[in-house]
């Protein structure tokens, strides 16, 4: 990585012949000091980083089967055709035998595996097993604060987030009570309440239906009477939020998706060729919302 030897040396030195040990209650009462040359120290700055450097040569070979990592959560996603799951079962166990070469801990009890599958019949595939472990199958599973289900319609995210904005509002109509000034109000709910129905919306805010849509706009409409004054429903912080991205991905070449973009531009006019979209589930996604919108900006 072309790391100077210095900063290696310094981590290095960090790193190991570490002297811990554990004292209760502020009293006189320790146990023995133990000497660790493992691992980092938990709840350092640079533990993350450190962590993030050590699994930076876990990536995939498949082009099927991509990695995606951010920083303990792992994820494998496969792309199986024709029922033919060599590949993903091949990158599964490379993965499990990477962990135990380099003495990381895969806790098989917490690995979740989730099929999508929009076929008629039964095609359920055999359970994958790890070191003699099945490896529970689910219907919805939460990851990095986004609640996928298996027919992608995000009725279970917005589940979550209602539980979530429910006590947030509860705290800010109490808040009113006491005679808060606007402003403060209004800084309450953007970043306690709004930020926490607007995260990730550009991955679930071009598919969820209508009900669920007016379920999430039914508490901003509270939320506007009590500041009152009209706050951005889903849609409208949908298309900002889209907007924004795609100013971003554009202008961006070393993000994952600059090259789809980008490629898709026609130079003479400048818009953008549309994707070939048979289900009304991937022409609500990202890239051909996004296709949309540029192509919108020269109508306009």
């Amino acid at each position: 990585m072309n790391v100077p030897h210095n900063l290696v040396t310094w981590l290095f030195n960090y790193l190991t012949n570490r002297s811990q040990y554990v004292r209760i209650n502020q009293s006189n009462c320790v146990s023995n000091t133990l000497v660790s040359s493992t691992g980092a120290p938990q709840g350092t700055v640079l533990a993350p980083f450190l962590f993030t450097v050590y699994t930076s040569d876990a990536r995939s070979s498949h082009d099927s089967c991509p990695l995606i990592k951010f920083a303990d959560d792992t994820a494998l996603v496969g792309l199986i055709t024709r029922d033919d799951g060599g590949e993903y079962l091949s990158q599964i166990n490379w993965f499990v035998d990477y962990c135990d070469q380099n003495f990381l801990e895969l806790n098989v009890e917490k690995t979740k595996e989730m099929v999508i599958d929009f076929r008629k019949g039964d095609h359920e595939p055999p359970p994958v097993v790890i070191k003699d472990l099945a490896v529970n199958r689910v219907s919805s599973y939460k990851y990095l604060g986004v609640v996928l289900d298996d027919q992608l319609n995000w009725h279970d995210h917005i589940d979550y987030l209602v539980r979530r904005i429910n006590p947030r509002l509860y705290c800010l109509r109490k808040l009113n009570t006491f005679n808060i000034s606007r402003n403060i109000l209004s800084i309450f709910y953007n970043s306690v309440i709004c930020s926490v129905w607007s995260y990730c919306i550009n991955c679930w805010g071009g598919n969820v239906n209508g009900t669920d849509r007016k379920r999430i706009d039914s508490s901003i409409s509270q939320v506007s009477r009590i500041l009152g004054e009209r706050q951005q429903s889903v849609n409208t912080s949908y298309h900002l939020h889209l907007q924004s991205k795609l100013a971003g991905v554009l202008n961006n070449t070393s993000h994952p998706l600059h090259i789809n973009l980008e490629s898709a531009i026609i130079p003479r006019s400048g818009r953008m060729r549309l994707s070939l979209a048979v289900t009304n589930r991937y022409k609500s996604s990202f890239i051909p919302r996004c296709i949309k919108l540029h192509n919108e900006s020269f109508t306009r």
